[in-house]
């Protein structure tokens, strides 16, 4: 496909879609404005929830990581999964 493009074919690509990272720092940012703003505005309790996200943001800023746990590897995971001996893919 990247020899075809670099060739300077036409290439159908559908509809485009945000990609997750995107996605997770759009919702994050959400959750952020939404404590805040309704901390000031609604229910002062509200301002954890900008905490928590914004410590979470942190926390996978330091570690480069998205969870408290360790990361995993995604094939062998897979090959768990559907009982098959690890292999790359």
């Amino acid at each position: 496909m990247v020899a075809w493009n670099r060739a300077g074919f036409a290439v159908s690509r559908g509809r485009q879609v945000w990609s997750i990272e995107r996605q997770v720092r759009a919702i994050a940012g959400a959750l952020v404005l939404i404590g805040v703003l309704g901390s000031l505005l609604l229910w002062q309790p509200l301002i954890y929830l900008g905490l928590l996200v914004g410590a979470g943001l942190l926390f996978a800023g330091l570690t480069d990581t998205c969870t408290p746990w360790r990361p995993c590897d995604v094939a062998s995971v897979l090959a768990r999964l559907t009982d098959r001996p690890d292999r790359q893919m």
